[in-house]
């Protein structure tokens, strides 16, 4: 095994008068190398399940800037006719690294009707997501449903980095992959010469934003 200590810590602030820092709960990680081997390359992923409200009308996409994942509610209502979510305020939720770049992303699902788009079941399947790629291996395609047998153009590592306000970006507002239950892998950029004894941090911030207007 990789004979790592891993320690994790959450936490978060009672300020009122700040609703960004009252909206967000953060997350340390301390990832510290208990083995005799140095390790030449060391990835990291985090795998987050955000599940906005009703759960079969969401919507997943990143900023490469901010370094963050964003979770959002395809259709208003949430849960559409069905119910069961937010109502006409669903929140938005936004996953950001903050001491470490994210170098790369992709998405996975339930009920999506994209077999290259369920969920890693097997090892591999694992491995291909943290490595940009669709579970069948396919690289991601930087437009339209992002996978080869429904898009052309350049492959990318980013899936789904546009801003859903903006018609002419690719987000998935704009992909013809439709609204399901989505999760996401944020890869981290990778730690090398990873040396015993050696300790690496990772910090997080999970914050919610209500659009009460």
């Amino acid at each position: 095994g990789l004979m790592a200590e891993i320690h994790c810590m959450v936490y978060a602030f009672d300020v009122p008068d700040n609703p960004a820092l009252n909206n967000t709960v953060f997350i340390n990680y301390l990832v510290t190398n208990r083995s005799a081997l140095t390790y030449s390359t060391l990835n990291f992923s985090l795998y987050a399940d955000t599940d906005n409200g009703a759960t079969m009308d969401d919507l997943i996409g990143c900023d490469t800037l901010l370094n963050a994942a964003i979770s959002f509610n395809g259709q208003i209502p949430d849960g559409g006719n069905a119910g069961g979510g937010y109502g006409d305020h669903p929140p938005a939720q936004s996953i950001m690294l903050l001491n470490r770049d994210m170098s790369s992303f992709i998405i996975n699902g339930y009920s999506t009707g994209n077999q290259w788009l369920n969920r890693p079941f097997t090892s591999e399947e694992l491995i291909n997501n943290i490595n940009a790629l669709w579970i069948d291996g396919s690289p991601i395609i930087g437009n339209g449903c992002g996978h080869n047998s429904c898009a052309s153009g350049n492959v990318v590592k980013y899936a789904f980095p546009g801003n859903p306000n903006d018609m002419d970006s690719w987000s998935m507002l704009q992909s013809p992959v439709g609204m399901a239950e989505y999760a996401c892998f944020v890869n981290i950029q990778p730690v090398t010469d990873f040396q015993p004894g050696e300790t690496v941090c990772i910090d997080l911030a999970l914050t919610s934003a209500i659009d009460e207007h």
